[in-house]
């Protein structure tokens, strides 16, 4: 279940060998491999805990590793959530994520914002108009990740828009993680010939 904490981890001395300082401990923190693999991991601000992506196929899951306890593991989120581009508040409190929504017969993005506390879920905004800036509606393919301000009042990512050629063109968006205000780089189609 989503936030319920569970312990995979277990003391992996395989990975010492004779040159290591014998004072070192080494711990796999997963060990549910089959047919996943595991992307994406970064550490919150306050260095406490880590996030990592579990993936299975085209399905994935945001997972947090809490460091200090034992590298308890809580699922973040539904394994159908389509999350990309994860980026933490400076306070460690919230993770921002856009759930790529741009298959489904509404095309869009829903910008959301989960607390690292009660892994409650809410929506900022939802991106199915034209983005100003860029004068297009997004159409998913958001990067791996993206970033947020020292101050937390801006993030930086990126999504596809669709071209005049009907082809996807990616191009960075500034997002306002409060108000979920959105604001792309002034863009046109550009062409390999």
């Amino acid at each position: 279940p989503v936030g319920s904490a569970y312990t995979e981890a277990k003391e992996f001395p395989e990975m010492l060998s004779t040159v290591t300082d014998p004072n070192l401990e080494v711990f796999q923190v997963t060990t549910n491999l089959d047919g996943m693999s595991g992307r994406g991991g970064f550490f919150t601000p306050d260095s406490k805990r880590f996030i990592f992506m579990r993936q299975w196929g085209k399905q994935s899951q945001f997972t947090l590793a809490e460091v200090g306890d034992g590298f308890k593991l809580r699922n973040m989120m539904a394994v159908d959530e389509q999350a990309k581009a994860p980026s933490v508040s400076p306070d460690s409190r919230y993770l921002y994520y856009f759930a790529d929504e741009s298959a489904s017969d509404k095309p869009r993005i829903v910008f959301k914002r989960l607390s690292l506390e009660t892994f409650r879920v809410e929506v900022v905004t939802v991106y199915d108009k034209p983005v100003d800036g860029i004068g297009r509606r997004p159409r998913g393919g958001m990067g791996g990740g993206a970033s947020m301000r020292a101050d937390g009042k801006m993030i930086l990512g990126g999504f596809n828009f669709v071209g005049d050629d009907g082809e996807n063109h990616f191009s960075p968006v500034l997002v306002n993680p409060e108000t979920g205000a959105i604001r792309g780089f002034e863009w046109e189609p550009y062409s390999w010939r």
